[in-house]
C-alpha cells in the first residue's frame, strides 16, 4: 500500500508531502520516526492523487528558486527596453558636450593708487584779482572810494539806458530784488556784487535809469525803487559803509519783517481753531498793528473768512 504523509518542512516551514509504501499504517512510524519527520496527517494515496501530490512536493520544493529565476528575466527584458528607447537615431546630430562648469572665484579688487592730483595753476585773472581784494580789504572807507573812482577812471563802463532791459548792471538788479520785496515776505538770496561794478560803483550810483513809455507798471516800480536805494546807499557809503554790507543790512531787516509776518499768521490760525467767535477782531487786531509797521497783513483762505464773517 501506497500512503501520503502530510508534514512541515522544518527549515522552509512549507507544507510537504511523502509518499511512503507499507504494509499498514502503523508500518510507516518506524520509517517516519528514522527520518525525524513529525506527519500532520497521513492519508491512503490513489493513483489522481499520488500524481496531485507529487507535483505538488514538486513545486514546494523548487518554488524560490523559480521564483528568482522569474524575476531576473524581468529585469533583463525591463533593461533591454530601457536601452532601445534611449538608443539616438543614426542621423541625429551629435549633441555638443558643454563643458564642465567651474565655479570662478572673484577676488575684490584693490583700489587703485590715485595719481596725485596736479596742482591747479592759479591764472594771472585770478592771482590779480585776489590781490585787489585783499588791497580793498586794507583801505579805509575813503582810500576805498578814491581807488574805485580812479580805477573807474581809467576803465569806463556802458550805462547807456537800454530798452530792451531794465538794469543793465548787477548791482542795480540786486537793488531791485531787495527793495521791491514786500515787507513780511521771503527775502530773495543775497548774490555778491560782481568785482566790475564795485570799480564802477560810484558811476552806477550817479547814473540814472530813464522811464520809458513801453515799460510796464512793474519795470516803473522797480526803476523808482532803484532810484530811492542808489541815494541811500550813496549816503551810507559817505558815512563809512560798503555796498555789501548795506545790502547784508537791509536784508536782514526783510527777514526780520517776515519772522514777526510768519509768528503773527500762526497765532492768528490758533485763535481761529480754538476762539473762531474771537478770529475776527484779532484778526482786525493783528493787521493794524503789522500795517504801522509796514507790513503785509495776515490772511485766510477765503472760504475760511466767509464761514467767520470776515470782510475783506
Amino acid at each position: 500500500m501506497v500512503f501520503d504523509v502530510t508534514y512541515r518542512n522544518a527549515k522552509t516551514g512549507g507544507k510537504e508531502v511523502l509518499q511512503i509504501e507499507a504494509p499498514s499504517k502503523d508500518a510507516i512510524w518506524p520509517k517516519l520516526k528514522e527520518k525525524g519527520i513529525n506527519p500532520i496527517s497521513i492519508n491512503e494515496a490513489t493513483k489522481k492523487s499520488s500524481r496531485s501530490n507529487k507535483s505538488r512536493g514538486v513545486s514546494s520544493n523548487n518554488f524560490k528558486i523559480l521564483l528568482l529565476v522569474l524575476v531576473a528575466i524581468l529585469g533583463l527584458c525591463g533593461a533591454l527596453v530601457y536601452f532601445c528607447q534611449k538608443e539616438e537615431p543614426k542621423n541625429a546630430p551629435v549633441k555638443e558636450k558643454k563643458p564642465p562648469k567651474t565655479v570662478r572665484t572673484v577676488k575684490p579688487a584693490l583700489p587703485k593708487e590715485q595719481p596725485p592730483a596736479p596742482v591747479e595753476e592759479v591764472s594771472k585773472v585770478d592771482k590779480e584779482k585776489a590781490e585787489r581784494i585783499a588791497k580793498l580789504r586794507a583801505m579805509t572807507p575813503e582810500e576805498r572810494m578814491q581807488y574805485l573812482f580812479e580805477e573807474a577812471a581809467k576803465k569806463p563802463i556802458d550805462l547807456t539806458p537800454s530798452t530792451n532791459r531794465i538794469f543793465k548792471t548787477g548791482t542795480e538788479q540786486v537793488m531791485s530784488w531787495i527793495f521791491t520785496t514786500e515787507l513780511g515776505a521771503m527775502p530773495p538770496p543775497l548774490p555778491r556784487i560782481p568785482i566790475r561794478d564795485e570799480a564802477h560803483m560810484a558811476e552806477i550810483l550817479m547814473a540814472k535809469n530813464p522811464i520809458f513809455e513801453g515799460d510796464s507798471e512793474k519795470a516803473k516800480e522797480a526803476k523808482q525803487m532803484v532810484e530811492l536805494a542808489k541815494k541811500e546807499l550813496i549816503k551810507y557809503i559817505k558815512e563809512g559803509g560798503t555796498v555789501d554790507s548795506f545790502f547784508e543790512y537791509y536784508r536782514g531787516e526783510l527777514m526780520q519783517a517776515h519772522n514777526e509776518w510768519k509768528e503773527c499768521q500762526k497765532s492768528v490760525l490758533q485763535v481761529v481753531r480754538d476762539e473762531p467767535d474771537l478770529a475776527a477782531d484779532y484778526i482786525a487786531e493783528i493787521n493794524n498793528r503789522l500795517a504801522q509797521k509796514g507790513i503785509r497783513p495776515v490772511k485766510l483762505p477765503p472760504k475760511l473768512k466767509e464761514q467767520l464773517g470776515i470782510e475783506d
